[in-house]
Protein backbone atom coordinates (compact mmCIF):
# COMPACT_ATOMS: atom_id res chain seq x y z
CA UNK A 1 0.00 0.00 0.00
CA UNK A 2 2.45 2.42 0.31
CA UNK A 3 4.54 1.62 -2.45
CA UNK A 4 0.72 2.19 -4.52
CA UNK A 5 1.10 6.07 -2.34
CA UNK A 6 4.75 6.72 -2.84
CA UNK A 7 4.06 6.41 -6.69
CA UNK A 8 1.17 8.45 -6.67
CA UNK A 9 2.89 11.32 -4.83
CA UNK A 10 6.04 11.21 -6.99
CA UNK A 11 7.11 14.36 -7.86
CA UNK A 12 7.59 13.15 -11.64
CA UNK A 13 4.28 11.70 -11.88
CA UNK A 14 2.72 14.69 -10.64
CA UNK A 15 4.83 17.21 -13.16
CA UNK A 16 3.97 14.36 -16.23
CA UNK A 17 0.38 14.70 -15.64
CA UNK A 18 0.49 18.12 -15.32
CA UNK A 19 2.36 18.40 -19.01
CA UNK A 20 0.78 16.50 -20.31
CA UNK A 21 -3.12 17.81 -19.28
CA UNK A 22 -1.34 21.44 -21.07
CA UNK A 23 -0.39 19.51 -24.13
CA UNK A 24 -3.38 18.22 -24.63
CA UNK A 25 -5.49 21.40 -23.92
CA UNK A 26 -2.94 23.40 -26.11
CA UNK A 27 -3.96 20.50 -29.12
CA UNK A 28 -7.56 21.62 -28.28
CA UNK A 29 -7.61 25.33 -29.04
CA UNK A 30 -5.15 25.05 -31.95
CA UNK A 31 -7.74 22.91 -33.31
CA UNK A 32 -10.36 24.85 -32.27
CA UNK A 33 -8.46 27.81 -33.62
CA UNK A 34 -7.88 27.06 -37.11
CA UNK A 35 -11.28 25.40 -37.26
CA UNK A 36 -13.25 28.08 -36.81
CA UNK A 37 -14.97 29.91 -39.79
CA UNK A 38 -14.47 33.42 -40.83
CA UNK A 39 -15.81 36.21 -39.69
CA UNK A 40 -18.55 37.60 -41.71
CA UNK A 41 -19.12 40.96 -43.43
CA UNK A 42 -21.24 43.22 -41.53
CA UNK A 43 -25.11 42.95 -42.42
CA UNK A 44 -26.26 45.78 -44.90
CA UNK A 45 -28.98 48.12 -43.15
CA UNK A 46 -32.20 47.53 -44.93
CA UNK A 47 -35.09 50.15 -44.68
CA UNK A 48 -38.25 48.98 -43.96
CA UNK A 49 -41.05 51.66 -45.02
CA UNK A 50 -44.77 51.01 -43.97
CA UNK A 51 -47.72 52.75 -45.39
CA UNK A 52 -50.55 53.93 -42.89
CA UNK A 53 -53.68 54.61 -44.63
CA UNK A 54 -55.32 56.85 -42.37
CA UNK A 55 -59.37 56.14 -41.43
CA UNK A 56 -61.37 58.75 -43.15
CA UNK A 57 -64.66 60.12 -41.77
CA UNK A 58 -67.76 57.97 -42.57
CA UNK A 59 -70.85 60.27 -42.99
CA UNK A 60 -73.53 59.05 -40.83
CA UNK A 61 -77.20 58.78 -41.77
CA UNK A 62 -78.85 60.40 -38.81
CA UNK A 63 -82.52 59.02 -40.04
CA UNK A 64 -81.59 55.39 -39.46
CA UNK A 65 -80.65 55.33 -35.94
CA UNK A 66 -82.94 55.44 -33.79
CA UNK A 67 -83.70 57.72 -31.47
CA UNK A 68 -84.24 55.58 -28.31
CA UNK A 69 -83.02 51.49 -27.57
CA UNK A 70 -85.54 50.07 -25.20
CA UNK A 71 -84.17 48.12 -22.96
CA UNK A 72 -85.53 44.15 -22.95
CA UNK A 73 -87.32 43.38 -20.07
CA UNK A 74 -86.04 39.85 -18.68
CA UNK A 75 -88.99 37.04 -18.54
CA UNK A 76 -90.29 35.74 -15.30
CA UNK A 77 -88.42 33.72 -13.94
CA UNK A 78 -84.82 34.40 -15.73
CA UNK A 79 -81.77 34.88 -13.86
CA UNK A 80 -80.32 38.35 -14.27
CA UNK A 81 -77.68 40.31 -12.48
CA UNK A 82 -79.39 41.38 -8.77
CA UNK A 83 -81.79 38.42 -8.96
CA UNK A 84 -81.76 36.10 -6.32
CA UNK A 85 -81.54 32.37 -6.45
CA UNK A 86 -81.82 29.09 -4.58
CA UNK A 87 -79.35 26.40 -5.07
CA UNK A 88 -81.81 23.32 -6.05
CA UNK A 89 -81.08 19.87 -7.44
CA UNK A 90 -77.88 19.07 -5.91
CA UNK A 91 -79.23 16.47 -3.58
CA UNK A 92 -76.86 16.59 -0.38
CA UNK A 93 -73.46 17.37 -2.23
CA UNK A 94 -74.64 20.65 -2.73
CA UNK A 95 -73.21 23.13 -5.64
CA UNK A 96 -69.81 24.47 -6.19
CA UNK A 97 -69.11 27.89 -6.27
CA UNK A 98 -65.23 28.70 -7.94
CA UNK A 99 -62.90 31.11 -8.53
CA UNK A 100 -63.57 31.48 -12.32
CA UNK A 101 -66.68 29.61 -14.58
CA UNK A 102 -65.02 26.48 -15.65
CA UNK A 103 -64.88 22.96 -14.22
CA UNK A 104 -61.04 23.11 -13.48
CA UNK A 105 -61.04 26.39 -11.38
CA UNK A 106 -60.15 26.35 -7.91
CA UNK A 107 -63.52 25.28 -5.78
CA UNK A 108 -63.92 28.44 -3.39
CA UNK A 109 -66.96 27.13 -1.66
CA UNK A 110 -69.90 24.84 -1.79
CA UNK A 111 -73.27 26.23 -1.17
CA UNK A 112 -75.78 24.01 0.25
CA UNK A 113 -78.76 22.98 -1.31
CA UNK A 114 -81.79 25.32 -0.91
CA UNK A 115 -78.83 28.46 0.09
CA UNK A 116 -80.09 31.88 -1.22
CA UNK A 117 -77.43 33.97 -3.01
CA UNK A 118 -77.25 37.28 -5.30
CA UNK A 119 -76.41 36.91 -8.58
CA UNK A 120 -73.55 39.75 -9.27
CA UNK A 121 -71.89 38.78 -12.51
CA UNK A 122 -72.75 36.98 -15.52
CA UNK A 123 -73.43 35.06 -17.15
CA UNK A 124 -70.97 33.79 -19.14
CA UNK A 125 -70.39 30.70 -20.84
CA UNK A 126 -67.78 27.92 -20.55
CA UNK A 127 -67.59 24.29 -21.30
CA UNK A 128 -71.00 23.87 -22.29
CA UNK A 129 -72.18 25.58 -19.20
CA UNK A 130 -73.61 29.08 -18.40
CA UNK A 131 -72.17 30.32 -15.63
CA UNK A 132 -72.96 33.20 -12.81
CA UNK A 133 -70.96 34.79 -10.15
CA UNK A 134 -73.35 34.37 -6.80
CA UNK A 135 -72.43 35.89 -3.28
CA UNK A 136 -74.77 34.91 -0.58
CA UNK A 137 -77.24 37.00 1.14
CA UNK A 138 -76.53 36.49 4.72
CA UNK A 139 -72.64 35.91 4.08
CA UNK A 140 -71.02 37.71 1.64
CA UNK A 141 -67.49 35.77 2.06
CA UNK A 142 -69.94 33.09 0.44
CA UNK A 143 -68.93 33.79 -3.67
CA UNK A 144 -67.91 32.20 -6.43
CA UNK A 145 -68.77 31.40 -10.18
CA UNK A 146 -71.83 28.54 -10.56
CA UNK A 147 -73.48 26.58 -13.22
CA UNK A 148 -77.13 27.81 -13.92
CA UNK A 149 -78.58 24.22 -14.30
CA UNK A 150 -78.55 23.97 -10.34
CA UNK A 151 -80.54 27.35 -9.66
CA UNK A 152 -83.97 28.78 -9.61
CA UNK A 153 -85.13 32.32 -9.60
CA UNK A 154 -86.51 33.58 -5.93
CA UNK A 155 -89.62 36.33 -5.84
CA UNK A 156 -88.64 39.46 -3.89
CA UNK A 157 -90.01 39.82 -0.61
Amino acid sequence: MRSLIKWYLNPLVIGGGIVLALLLLLIVFSVLWFTRPAPSPEPVATVVLYVVRVPTKTPVNVLSTPAYTPTPTPLPGAIVIGSRIRITGTGDDGLRLRLDPGLDSQIMFIAPENGVFVVKDGPREGEGYLWWYLVGVDDDAMRGWAVSDFMETVPEQ
